[in-house]
């Protein structure tokens, strides 16, 4: 894969050390946010609902409708500029410093 986009899940820990570029989901949960469990990777962008810390829905168990105010425009831009600083050259692919 050029780009990986999961959430916090293992998938996304692999791809990122294997060195692919990667897209993190995170809610804004303390317990499972990015500075815990972000991927370990400097091609990365990590999105995060703008939204307070430990929402009460959220923390709860219920439906987290915090996450969905991340936009497919959100992911598609991050996931775009990951893929603009990789140029393909022969068949290998080489980030831009």
């Amino acid at each position: 894969a050029a780009v990986v986009v999961a959430n916090s899940t293992g998938p996304l820990h692999l791809a990122a050390a294997l060195g692919t570029p990667v897209v993190g989901i995170y809610p804004q949960l303390t317990p499972m946010s990015p500075r815990r469990w972000g991927p370990y990777t400097r091609r990365k962008r990590v999105l995060v609902p703008d939204a307070p810390a430990d929402c009460g829905d959220c923390a709860k168990g219920k439906r987290c409708r915090c996450i969905e105010t991340i936009t497919t425009d959100q992911v598609l831009n991050a996931t775009m500029d990951l893929l603009e600083q990789t140029t393909s050259v022969g068949g290998q692919s080489f980030a831009h410093a």
